[in-house]
């Protein structure tokens, strides 16, 4: 896969302690990108939306943690948002570059 990097050893370790502790991790939570206990959560939480590069560089982020964590030949999954807040939502540009963020998305997965 196509782990960052500078994130190896503290895979390498989170790996080691929650085989240690007989853990297994199976999803990641990738809905929230920003400090989900804010005082005020709200609407950011939609942030960025999937027509922003910043949601799909995260989420390839995570697909490579999660692949990093997952016992060999397991699956996992990551949960993310919708496509974005209805509101500020432009159907004409957002809808198009949402498309090609998640196609790229499904394109990393296959490999």
């Amino acid at each position: 896969m196509h782990i960052v990097r500078a994130y190896d050893e503290d895979l390498k370790f989170l790996s080691g302690r929650i085989a240690a502790m007989g853990l297994r991790v199976f999803t990641l939570n990738g809905f929230p990108y920003y400090d989900f206990h804010d005082p005020v959560v709200k609407h950011r939480v939609y942030e960025p939306k999937w027509s922003d590069a910043a949601r799909l560089n995260y989420t390839l982020t995570l697909i490579d943690v999660l692949h990093a964590l997952l016992p060999r030949g397991e699956e996992g999954s990551i949960s993310t948002l919708p496509l974005g807040w209805p509101t500020g939502w432009n159907k004409a540009t957002d809808d198009e570059l949402a498309v090609g963020f998640l196609q790229r998305v499904a394109v990393r997965l296959l490999d």
